[in-house]
């Protein structure tokens, strides 16, 4: 086997591992999220309850009655980012860069994306670091604890509440450039291989991130947000068909 035919063996079988541990990342995002939808009725109050002031009391027996399923919630959600990590870190960009060494028109995709998640990674990161730098000295006072919130600790919050916002803008801007580096990826991937599977997943991609646009619509919030997970899950469904079938014909030259 020659090097070119290998970097495109290895890059295909982890375009196959991406794909198989989002995959396992969403359906485990779903099912929590599925739980917690079905708990969420049993934390809301009843409005004599809320005339009566017992909001609380409600809450705090659904949280002891729940804090099981609650438990199991979060352990889901954790281990749905872990997979996502996995997919993303140490398949994703592994396999971009092995195929861009196959072909060379994949070499800027592959750096979109790897520069794209590390960089909206490391931004994520700055965000939690900068919440927490700047919310933690704030909370005794803003819980009554302490005399009143002075001018100076209000400008200290306002002004951690644009940091982060403005470092969560840009993570998420450099996670939507690595997004469009995957499906400019897919597409060079179709053409070289002549699989229609990568194309389609692409333009599924392409379909699903403007429905996450719509999203941020609080009408179109539900139905929009359940036709994007779903249309990823097809798009990655295709690219392990097509990695799959990829690597069971010869790599074109």
């Amino acid at each position: 086997m020659s090097e070119k035919a290998g970097f495109y063996v290895d890059g295909m079988r982890l375009l196959k591992g991406y794909s198989e541990a989002m995959l396992a990342s969403q359906l485990v995002n779903l099912v929590a999220l599925l739980v917690f939808a079905l708990l969420l009725p049993g934390f809301l109050p009843s409005v004599p309850e809320l005339w009566a002031g017992k909001e609380a009391l409600r809450l705090g027996a659904a949280l002891a009655r729940h804090l099981l399923l609650l438990l199991l919630v979060l352990i889901l959600f954790i281990a749905g980012g872990v997979l996502w990590l996995f997919a993303v870190f140490a398949r994703l960009i592994p396999a971009a860069d092995r195929l861009a060494k196959w072909r060379e028109a994949l070499g800027g995709s592959s750096k979109m994306i790897k520069y794209g998640y590390w960089a909206s990674l490391a931004l994520a990161v700055l965000a939690v670091v900068a919440l927490v730098a700047f919310a933690l000295p704030a909370m005794p006072a803003l819980a009554g604890r302490y005399p009143p919130v002075g001018p100076e600790a209000m400008l200290a919050v306002m002004t951690g509440f644009i940091v982060v916002l403005l470092l969560v803008v840009l993570a998420a801007i450099a996670s939507f450039v690595a997004r469009i580096g995957e499906i400019l990826m897919l597409f060079e991937l179709s053409s070289a291989t002549g699989l229609d599977s990568f194309k389609t997943a692409a333009i599924l991609e392409v379909v699903q991130i403007l429905l996450s646009f719509l999203s941020a619509v609080p009408h179109a919030l539900a139905v929009a947000g359940l036709l994007s997970v779903a249309l990823f899950i097809a798009a990655l469904v295709l690219i392990r068909e097509g990695s799959a079938k990829a690597l069971a014909q010869p790599p074109a030259a």
